[in-house]
């Protein structure tokens, strides 16, 4: 008994310390992304490290897991079985490092949930996705006034962009392409209406 009640204080003290990176990862995500996520990916582990019973127990993530293996298995078929003409080009570690572009957002799907189980989780990752926005509004300000990148630090790994408006026919920000600013904003907004309403029932159901 004591042992097993070892067990779940262990476990829940390191998802508490995993939850402080995910949302320190959260917070430097969209300013600073090689650093937020590496911190996202720490707590990714951490999570399905502490949490692997409970993940395997729900029958959906089956799904998620389905895909990756689709993704991993055809993956290996192009790239070094039935390489399509296209791609002969290409070398076979870039093909194989694209799967990183998906498997880890699969994967976060199913490890995250961890860490925004309860309300008061999903408000304080609200908000730290929230500040950790202001640098990219603070940057399409600096864009308006004239103010041009690119801004490199950490030896080119960061870079805010902040394009000439000119030459790419609207507003980046921090981004490379205003269509990856947009994107941020959609996102971003109904989080925002979110935190202005939730205290309140009726404006909530609105």
């Amino acid at each position: 008994m004591t042992k097993n009640l070892n067990e779940i204080l262990l476990i829940k003290n390191n998802l508490d310390f995993g939850g402080k990176i995910f949302l320190a990862g959260t917070f430097l995500f969209p300013s600073a992304l090689p650093i937020g996520a590496t911190l996202l990916l720490i707590s990714l582990i951490i999570s399905i490290k502490e949490s692997y019973k409970n993940i395997l127990k729900d029958k959906f993530n089956y799904i998620i897991f389905l895909s990756i293996s689709i993704i991993l298995l055809s993956t290996i078929n192009i790239s070094l079985l039935n390489t399509p003409d296209k791609l002969r080009d290409y070398q076979n570690s870039f093909i194989l490092i694209n799967i990183f572009n998906w498997i880890p957002i699969l994967l976060g799907f199913i490890g995250f949930q961890s860490y925004l189980q309860s309300q008061y989780q999903r408000i304080y990752f609200i908000k730290s996705l929230i500040l950790g926005s202001i640098p990219i509004f603070f940057s399409c300000f600096l864009q308006i006034f004239g103010i041009q990148g690119p801004f490199k630090t950490l030896f080119g790994s960061i870079v805010w962009f902040l394009k000439p408006y000119e030459e790419v026919g609207g507003i980046t920000g921090i981004f490379n392409n205003p269509n990856y600013l947009s994107f941020w904003l959609i996102v971003t907004l109904p989080l925002v209406l979110y935190l202005t309403t939730y205290k309140n029932y009726k404006n909530k159901n609105l």
